[in-house]
């Protein structure tokens, strides 16, 4: 189970124009995936993260262009990790 400071910490770290499809906590690692405007918006999503004391070492592991069915634009699938500090 994932602690709720863990997941309140991340909502109100979350910039707007992400939208988080995923979040997979294995021991003390976080995946988190989802979708995003663009790639500054990722980068200031991993920099908020990176400045709560509750995440470590947060990495991007993949990011692609996607275009959602019904979409009129292209916009970025993204893949971060981090190491959750307890």
């Amino acid at each position: 189970a994932m602690p709720v400071r863990i997941l309140d910490e991340l909502t109100t770290n979350i910039p707007d124009k992400i939208s988080l499809r995923s979040l997979k906590k294995q021991g003390d690692t976080l995946e988190l995936s989802g979708w995003a405007l663009d790639d500054e918006v990722i980068a200031n999503f991993m920099t908020n993260l990176q400045r709560s004391r509750y995440f470590r070492g947060v990495e991007l592991v993949v990011t692609e262009r996607f275009k959602p069915q019904g979409a009129e634009v292209n916009i970025k699938k993204f893949t971060v990790t981090s190491t959750v500090v307890q």
